[in-house]
């Protein structure tokens, strides 16, 4: 069977991440479609990926030099036309039914479930807010609609972007694709296809198959691949003073120094330091970054090659070769501690979590004892200031400061 793997979008709303692609996140040490690629069933026989027309992904896997046990094949969606273009461009050329997956599924449990079912499967969830979702109907014991959006949910289980595909579903939607053309084309095809065919579904929990939509989903990505480490492995350098206490991963080259603690599960990647009396929780410090003397991280994704310089970094996400300056702190819960919003592309969204730190782009940084409000995004080469209260995003490239006068009586 061919795996799809839709990854065609702009990631927009990835901001300020996914410069390229928001698969191409390193979490724990590979991108994040490296994990959902190791995560298909092994008796897949190709996978053929739908990338932008930049090609982020296959331009980073030539880099790597990436093998895996199946073929993999490239394929550029021209244009943002929508999920099922993106599926009918993968599906050219297949001899059966297709697993159709999105570049950030990683359970391995839930594609392999998908993988062994019969015919056209959906993947299913309990959504909290029906009207947000593609919402089923159900018809002894199958699926018999899909409505998008419903001002008046008939249920709450709604479709994640799973499904195992029949030929067939996939011929009839290209015939529906040259006569009218639609961004939820694939919902519009499923219900004029379900009340005739029927099809299956299994039901999953949302913690167990992580969306990757917004920059905060990142976490959610990182939690669930720090719960997958069972037993600790250690191959880097560790200092005799450090403890280093649960499920822990430390690759070669890294250096815990002396009276570090690591609380697992956490992952510290090839040659990245934690130095000196720094604690780091339930988090992943990617290749080569640097956790200094006397940090705290917890629950948040080091990107490679960032820099902390004992600051407090909870719940939030550095970009790559971001530098944080001595004594900055990320803000991560409200005091009446509820929902942290977040701004992005100029509306407020509700994110859902109460921790939730910054978000800081590629190359970006801040100066000595800046401060950084729950929820905040920072853009790539941006920069706050010395003694910043930041309290806004900060868009791609620029700087923000806060003014002071001194007095002197």
């Amino acid at each position: 069977m061919r795996a799809v793997v839709i990854a065609g979008g702009l990631s927009s709303r990835f901001w300020p991440l996914g410069q390229g692609h928001k698969c191409a996140l390193e979490v724990m040490g590979q991108p994040i479609m490296m994990h959902a690629l190791h995560a298909l069933p092994p008796k897949i026989s190709e996978a053929v990926i739908v990338e932008p027309p930049s090609k982020p992904l296959s331009q980073l896997f030539k880099e790597r030099g990436v093998k895996l046990s199946f073929p993999v094949e490239f394929r550029v969606q021209p244009e943002a036309d929508g999920t099922w273009h993106a599926i009918t461009i993968g599906a050219e050329g297949a001899s059966g039914d297709i697993l159709v997956m999105t570049g950030h599924h990683i359970n391995p449990t839930v594609l392999k479930k998908l993988f062994n079912s019969q015919g056209n499967t959906f993947v299913c969830f309990e959504a909290d807010r029906p009207e947000d979702y593609g919402i089923v109907t159900l018809k002894d014991g199958k699926i018999s609609a899909v409505t998008e959006k419903p001002s008046k949910p008939e249920s709450t289980l709604a479709v994640k972007s799973m499904y195992r595909m029949s030929l067939d579903f996939v011929n009839f939607m290209v015939d529906a694709g040259k006569t009218r053309s639609h961004p939820h084309l694939l919902e519009h095809a499923w219900t004029d296809w379900l009340p005739e065919h029927p099809a299956g579904y299994f039901v999953v929990k949302s913690e167990d198959l992580p969306s990757l939509k917004y920059p905060w989903h990142a976490l959610d990505i990182m939690t669930f691949l720090l719960g997958k480490i069972k037993t600790p492995r250690i191959s880097g350098e560790v200092a005799k003073t450090a403890v280093i206490d649960g499920p822990v991963i430390i690759e070669e080259g890294a250096r815990i120094l002396e009276h570090a603690v690591i609380k697992g599960p956490a992952y510290i990647g090839r040659n990245a330091v934690v130095g000196n009396h720094s604690l780091i929780r339930q988090s992943s410090v990617e290749e080569g970054a640097l956790v200094g003397f006397g940090s705290e991280v917890v629950r948040s994704l080091v990107g490679p090659r960032a820099k902390i310089h004992h600051s407090f970094v909870g719940d939030s996400v550095l970009g790559e070769a971001c530098n944080f300056g001595f004594g900055t702190v990320t803000g991560n819960k409200r005091l009446d501690r509820g929902h942290i919003k977040a701004s992005v592309k100029g509306r407020r969204i509700d994110t859902k979590r109460k921790a939730l730190g910054a978000i800081f782009g590629p190359e970006s940084g801040t100066g000595i004892n800046t401060s950084i409000m729950p929820g905040v995004m920072v853009g790539a080469k941006a920069f706050a200031g010395p003694g910043t209260v930041l309290n806004q995003n900060v868009p791609d490239g620029r700087t923000v400061y806060s003014k002071h006068q001194v007095v002197e009586k």
